[in-house]
């Protein structure tokens, strides 16, 4: 099977497209692909794939609780991978309201577990004291970089629309 080959142009519109049919924030979405692969749909590492860089877990997250079903082999696909991750996106924003409501940083713990995975952050969460919630010195330099740049590319996105 050959997967097609998106350009940026038309990646940005799936994305808008998918945020629509997912009522997500499209620019969240692509600070997330531009941080993550710089808008290539083929990028891969080890340990991830595709435009948002999918792990396996939390591939196997998307599937056990959307019920999905998608595989691997299908991350390299355009609509697949920017549907796995944005479904990853909105599961974490639903899990750290609920763990941790009325908490204005929600968004970064969502970013930061995109990167240093969801447990990471919830040990972290739970370690620092309620009055310093602030990126310290606990939290891996590639993970604070990851936010810094997500959070540089989300707030350019949404000026630009």
């Amino acid at each position: 099977m050959e997967i097609k080959k998106y350009t940026k142009e038309e990646i940005l519109k799936l994305i808008d497209k998918i945020a629509e049919e997912l009522s997500f924030e499209p620019a969240l979405i692509k600070a997330i692909v531009m941080t993550e692969s710089s808008f290539n749909q083929f990028a891969e590492t080890p340990y991830a794939r595709g435009l948002m860089q999918i792990s396996k877990p939390a591939l196997a997250t998307v599937n056990g609780i959307f019920l999905t079903g998608y595989k691997w082999e299908q991350l390299f696909d355009a609509e697949v991978n920017i549907t796995v991750g944005t479904l990853y996106l909105d599961w974490l924003y639903d899990y750290f309201s609920t763990k941790f409501p009325e908490n204005e940083f929600i968004e970064d713990y969502v970013v930061m577990s995109y990167n240093w995975g969801v447990g990471n952050v919830v040990k972290w969460l739970l370690s620092t004291k309620a009055s310093n919630n602030f990126i310290d010195e606990n939290v891996p330099d590639e993970t604070k970089a990851h936010l810094f740049d997500t959070i540089w590319w989300y707030n350019y996105f949404k000026k630009k629309g």
